[in-house]
């Protein structure tokens, strides 16, 4: 099932399922040769490594290729090519508590598990003239965006980008580059007390000096993990 967040008014929604559509298909069923040597063509690669090595960066294991497979896809009609847009980071810096536990971190679920009030999950539908390739399950995204999502981890985008050699080492790249940037710079781990100084001088009476303590703590602990 999925779902269109918005549609660009150069294309109708029917235009965007089919073209979603027909993303996916690729996705699924081309072979390896093709799928290597024509999905720049289709996505933008550079972006889909930084993203991939910012999700690593910041311990963020619900990702595209996590348990819910939060992500979104938007379309670029003028360039005819998809790209990821981030999504859901309230588990990340260890908010999964190692991958199982769905709380206990920098903003984990609330204990009795329940959403916030008057929260609404997005309508779903199908895609029109036919059905999605085996195994692409969940919600995906059509041109503006829309969740793509399916199964309890895993993703055909994710896990075939990373098998083909040339995007592994575009991938290898984006990492050691925003490492060396935010992590080793210094840069993140000062952002990190400028944000704990400013929500102990002024959020209070939101969130308690412990609890405030303890998230940056833990954040701290990816930073120089």
């Amino acid at each position: 099932m999925f779902d269109a967040e918005w549609v660009g008014d150069d294309l109708t929604t029917e235009q965007s399922f089919a073209t979603l559509g027909e993303f996916l298909q690729f996705l699924e069923e081309s072979e390896d040769d093709e799928f290597a040597s024509t999905l720049m063509d289709r996505f933008d690669v550079d972006g889909f490594a930084a993203y991939l090595a910012a999700q690593e960066m910041v311990a963020n294991t619900d990702d595209i290729d996590g348990p819910g497979n939060n992500s979104y896809l938007h379309y670029d009609s003028g360039a005819a090519t998809w790209n990821v847009v981030a999504w859901d980071h309230n588990l990340a810096f260890g908010g999964m508590g190692g991958g199982g536990d769905m709380g206990g971190g920098p903003g984990g679920f609330p204990e009795d598990g329940e959403l916030s009030e008057g929260f609404e999950p997005p309508a779903e539908r199908e895609l029109p003239d036919g059905e999605l390739p085996e195994g692409a399950g969940g919600r995906g995204g059509a041109a503006g965006g829309g969740g793509m999502g399916g199964g309890m981890g895993g993703n055909v985008l994710s896990e075939r980008s990373l098998a083909d050699s040339t995007f592994a080492a575009l991938y290898d790249t984006a990492l050691a580059d925003l490492t060396g940037a935010i992590y080793t710079s210094g840069d993140a781990a000062a952002r990190l007390q400028e944000l704990v100084d400013l929500l102990t001088a002024d959020a209070s009476d939101l969130v308690t000096v412990e609890d405030l303590q303890s998230d940056a703590e833990t954040i701290t602990a990816v930073l120089e993990g």
